[in-house]
């Protein structure tokens, strides 16, 4: 049964859509950590594809302190609705780590998905994926315990990542235990207990500096067990 008072949302990871259409109507650009894409409340002249690197979505708690809503990798593309439609962002956005960005103007967008089928499907299915999978996780953190959560958002952030010759999937920072226990603000307590009781079991490892989780086929199996 879940334990609600294990109740955490951690953030949304945003899925990897099929963006290749719309990237080359963007500029490619290069971010250094900590830049700040687009401040909550503002209009945004330009929404993102994510080619390397992490971004996050900063929101406030009802404390004021700031915490991390979305998480968005290689692959995701985010703040085109927003953009779109003229609303205001609904979260700070800021770079992780080193990104490189795809920066696509609202005008070419636009004109994209006015003139071509490919890249107007494009565009659907992006908004559709992102749509469901935070429908899937909203669901999920309601219905399931802390550490079942955390659980799952690891295996979603390491789910398209190559296995190294002994199995392994190396957890790429800022995305380690630390760094995320670390960005869940009120929730890193619960999320650093799940860490202790991943490295008690050997799913969770350090090796030279780098987190591992030793295999995902078993880290599935012990999250189905919380």
């Amino acid at each position: 049964m879940t334990d609600r008072s294990a109740y955490v949302l951690l953030p949304f990871l945003l899925p990897q859509v099929p963006v290749a259409a719309l990237v080359p109507l963007g500029e490619e650009k290069a971010f250094a950590r900590g830049e700040i894409l687009c401040h909550r409340g503002e209009l945004a002249s330009c929404c993102y594809a994510v080619l390397s690197g992490y971004v996050a979505g900063y929101g406030r708690s009802t404390a004021a302190e700031e915490h991390v809503e979305s998480l968005m990798g290689p692959g995701c593309f985010f703040l085109a609705a927003s953009m779109l439609l003229d609303k205001p962002a609904p979260l700070m956005l800021r770079t992780l780590a080193p990104c490189r960005l795809s920066c696509i103007p609202r005008q070419a967008l636009r004109q994209a998905i006015h003139a071509s089928p490919d890249a107007a499907a494009a565009y659907a299915e992006a908004v559709a994926l992102n749509c469901t999978c935070a429908m899937e996780q909203a669901r999920n953190a309601r219905n399931h315990s802390a550490a079942w959560n955390a659980c799952d958002f690891l295996l979603r952030l390491t789910a398209r990542q190559a296995q190294n010759r002994d199995g392994m999937v190396r957890i790429h920072e800022p995305e380690g235990p630390l760094s995320l226990s670390q960005m869940l603000g009120g929730a890193a307590e619960e999320v650093r207990l799940v860490f202790k009781s991943l490295r008690d079991e050997g799913l969770l490892l350090r090796q030279g500096g780098d987190w591992y989780l030793a295999s995902l086929d078993a880290l599935t199996r012990y999250r189905d067990t919380l």
